[in-house]
């Protein structure tokens, strides 16, 4: 993905390695650390390779800097709002404009599309319409949502993870939702992650942690057996949970779906006469 903002442009690739951390390059140094307002001493200079500049971040710091240039437009025109002292800049986006002219040059125009009757004067939103990368949101505490409930009857579960101390920076701001729709409420305490459900502030699942260096190591973890407040599936199903909140929501892991329920086995009926 290449970012084309009017004071920097990055490209943006996956990690081969780690498929929670993006890759973002830069020609010009200072492009780096003005889209991404990373520290300059951590911008590796690699000068025998096309982009001159790199850094390794967490997919959901990126994602939080895009949403940010996002909400930072106050301009009608891209290329007007260059400064007139950056010659560079102002012609790369002179460039940039002229391949976007004859881009789309002998095209027929698409025909607009009729909305189907039965959304006529409907407003649909769609669970990703709520979504803002965790590092885009206040980071939350146990304080920070009305409904929250502690666990009622701990169930432990076999789970162990380790964290870089890129990835618990993440992990530690927990995921405050904007709405009710976003579902999940986490916060980290002194030695657990607490991860709740949004509409009734239930806490599902609970995750021990202790420190790496700077990062942590889950050593084990519950989930909620009070069936007045959970119908708990299989624990395999409960560990899953808990590793896809954990990599799946907050860190932005592709590579861990959610997981599909898993029932617990139905009891065996006993033989006649016992």
């Amino acid at each position: 993905m290449w970012i084309c903002l009017n004071d920097a442009f990055v490209s943006i690739v996956e990690d081969p390695n780690d498929d929670s951390s993006l890759l973002v390059r830069a020609r010009r140094f200072d492009d780096l650390v003005r889209a991404l307002r990373v520290k300059p001493w951590d911008i590796d200079v690699t000068p025998d390779q096309e982009y001159p500049y790199r850094v390794m971040l967490p997919r959901p710091r990126v994602q939080n800097a895009v949403y940010r240039a996002v909400g930072d437009i106050a301009y009608s025109s891209l290329q007007a709002s260059v400064s007139q002292d950056d010659t560079g800049r102002l012609r790369f986006h002179d460039a940039v404009a002229a391949v976007i002219r004859d881009f789309a040059q002998g095209e027929p125009i698409h025909e607009s599309v009729e909305r189907p009757a039965h959304l006529r004067g409907v407003t649909i939103w769609s669970d990703q319409d709520y979504v803002l990368p965790p590092m885009a949101r206040e980071p939350a505490t146990r304080d920070s949502w009305p409904t929250r409930k502690d666990m009622l009857q701990p169930r432990p579960v076999s789970y162990e993870d380790e964290f870089t101390p890129a990835q618990w920076g993440v992990i530690e701001r927990g995921y405050l939702p904007r709405v009710m729709e976003e579902r999940w409420f986490v916060w980290v305490g002194a030695d657990a992650v607490h991860m709740h459900r949004g509409w009734t502030g239930n806490e599902l699942y609970r995750a021990y942690y202790e420190p790496l260096g700077q990062g942590a190591r889950i050593v084990s973890a519950d989930y909620e057996g009070a069936s007045e407040r959970y119908r708990a599936g299989h624990p395999t199903h409960e560990r899953d949970m808990i590793r896809w909140l954990l990599r799946g929501l907050l860190l932005g892991q592709r590579s861990v779906p959610y997981p599909t329920r898993r029932e617990r086995p139905a009891p065996r009926p006993l033989p006649d006469g016992e």
